[in-house]
């Protein structure tokens, strides 16, 4: 308030700093503090370097997805990888769909129902063979802890001369299983597993908010503290 304005009936600058004071001290006290969450791996299976065995499934227009199913943690999906291999020039739009499943997990487990989640695309002319591709989702879809789901590469690709190669482990060293799609059918398979990684935004963290009796000892602390000095203003000025 300027000098010479009128003020309202009680009101002082010390009066009015407390009171500022105290409203922060609420804010503070009754937001509970968020850390932000950073993507972690929710389920994969090693790298093809890492277990020195592999084989492929051709992605092409006449069977155009490979699947994988896993299991999720509680969160947000983020992202997926895929390790992949071109034959050829492939070119054309590649996405990542995450699906229900349906079947026994690890033997004939696929896909079911309609895509619950697409990535944003990436162009098959950038795969490097043998590393990781990743295809980044909107972290819109939360999973459910504990439950199964497939995640499939899907390549839009029209030439099959020029196609992609869905990586496989030989070896088996994860607890689902992948699945082709041909024919408008999912076909299973017990004897491989895809090389892929799925990452989550697992629910940030909460700071627990102090009990109500805490804030209100505190606030009612900075309360006294505000009527002891204006009190003592007062004496001053008179």
């Amino acid at each position: 308030m300027h000098s010479g304005e009128p003020q309202p009936s009680g009101w002082t600058p010390i009066a009015g700093r407390m009171t500022l004071v105290v409203a922060l001290l609420a804010a503070a006290l009754l937001v509970p503090a968020i850390a932000a969450a950073s993507p972690v791996v929710a389920d994969s299976n090693p790298s093809p370097g890492a277990t020195g065995s592999g084989s492929g499934w051709g992605i092409t227009p006449n069977r155009p997805q490979a699947a994988q199913t896993f299991t999720a943690i509680a969160g947000t999906l983020d992202s997926a990888d895929f390790y992949l291999e071109k034959l050829g020039n492939p070119t054309g739009s590649m996405y990542a769909v995450v699906y229900a499943m349906t079947g026994t997990y690890g033997s004939d487990s696929v896909p079911t129902g309609p895509p619950l989640a697409t990535s944003a695309a990436v162009n098959a002319s950038t795969i490097r063979s043998y590393v990781p591709i990743p295809f980044h989702f909107d972290n819109t879809l939360s999973l459910a802890e504990g439950t199964h789901y497939a995640v499939a590469l899907r390549y839009d690709g029209t030439d099959p001369n020029n196609w992609v190669s869905f990586r496989l482990d030989t070896a088996r060293h994860h607890p689902g299983n992948p699945s082709l799609y041909q024919g408008s059918k999912w076909w299973p398979s017990s004897m491989y597993d895809a090389y892929f990684a799925v990452y989550e935004n697992p629910p940030a963290p909460v700071v627990p908010t102090p009990a109500s009796s805490e804030w209100s000892l505190a606030l009612l602390a900075v309360s006294a503290l505000g009527v002891a000095g204006e009190v003592m203003r007062r004496r001053a000025v008179s």
